[in-house]
């Protein structure tokens, strides 16, 4: 079995995991606990419930699905060798079942019987087909359509993209569609946003909604009663990763740091942990090693596809050392910490601002 970001694992008392990444130690998955029955656990949180017509589980927000299994459900762990720690996630022989994002969309193709949220979907699917002429195989469906507890009438909309070739090309097809005067499809951030609280000490709600927009992955669709959010999530193909466990000795953080770089490979920028191949063009504060970083690496959704080759960029976070079998190198980590709200990647300038 060999699964990657995005899919999903069940555990023995039916919380949901989502597989984070593609770098995990040979006897587990690192994951991130996204849903879990009403049985063990309920939430206030208005936007968390999930089931219809009666709820069945509810869905965490941001680190409280790490806390809520880290403090009841310690067995959810595994050993990550090279920052010599336990991490959240499914060992494998607590795997109750797994999930495919492709395997369900095909299966939802074929019902004979569609609710009006899973007829949108398909059409959305054949809107994209037709427009780049990928296959339905080339996407998959995630979130609550995926697990079956959707609302018809609320729920959203999260589709799978499979590879790069296919994500740059449908971003490019997004485009049109969204300028389409007669489109059912529209940039989700042409809408008044909806956030009522921002929290990024460092990185302002106009960047970011000028960063959301030209990403080309967040949409809406009229479905002739209402805008239905709809998100389209890169994934790599198999043949584009490998494992790259047992080629790492230790990951050892060095300390924060603030510098601008330069984006030389943007390759990886589309997935999770999206990765910057970068040049560091001046440190402003942070260990001098921080001089020799030749990428970024995102676990955060905000910060992907922030930038592309050429670009120009902004950066605060946690500067490490990865010692490899061959080489050693540097890297600047985004992710959830301390710290968490101090981070950012954006870029330098945004083009039309003083």
């Amino acid at each position: 079995m060999k699964l990657r970001d995005r899919e999903y694992i069940i555990g023995a008392e039916g919380i949901i995991f989502r597989v984070l990444g593609y770098l995990h130690p040979p006897d587990g998955y690192i994951c991130e606990p996204e849903y879990a029955p009403k049985a063990i656990f309920i939430s206030d949180n208005p936007r968390a419930p999930r089931g219809y017509p009666e709820i069945s589980h509810f869905k965490f927000y941001g680190d409280e699905g790490l806390r809520f299994v880290e403090k009841n459900y310690p067995s959810y762990r595994v050993y990550f060798k090279p920052f010599r720690a336990y991490l959240i996630g499914v060992p494998r022989n607590l795997i109750a079942a797994v999930r495919s994002p492709q395997d369900r969309l095909a299966e939802i193709v074929e019902l004979d019987r569609k609710d009006k949220l899973l007829e949108d979907t398909v059409n959305i699917v054949e809107i994209v087909c037709e427009a780049t002429g990928f296959s339905p195989s080339d996407m998959g469906v995630f979130g609550s359509i995926l697990h079956n507890f959707h609302n018809p009438f609320l729920s959203d909309i999260d589709l799978v993209v499979y590879g790069s070739k296919n994500i740059i090309k449908l971003r490019g097809c997004l485009s049109e569609l969204f300028d389409a005067k007669d489109g059912w499809l529209r940039n989700e951030y042409d809408f008044p946003l909806e956030k009522a609280r921002w929290i990024f000490k460092n990185y302002s709600l106009e960047e970011y909604i000028f960063h959301e927009r030209r990403k080309m992955v967040y949409a809406k669709y009229w479905d002739g009663e209402r805008w239905v959010k709809v998100e389209f999530e890169p994934v790599r193909d198999y043949s584009e990763y490998r494992d790259e466990y047992m080629d790492i000795v230790s990951i050892e953080k060095i300390g924060w740091v603030k510098l601008e770089s330069i984006v030389v490979d943007d390759s990886g920028i589309y997935f999770m942990p999206a990765i910057y191949d970068v040049e560091v063009t001046k440190l402003i504060s942070g260990p001098r090693e921080a001089l020799d970083v030749s990428r970024i690496v995102s676990y955060i959704d905000e910060f992907r596809m922030q930038a592309w080759k050429g670009e120009d960029i902004y950066v605060e976070g946690m500067l490490e050392r990865i010692v490899r079998r061959d080489r050693v190198e540097y890297q600047v980590s985004i992710t959830y910490c301390d710290r968490y709200v101090e981070q950012v990647l954006k870029l330098k300038k945004i083009p039309g601002r003083l």
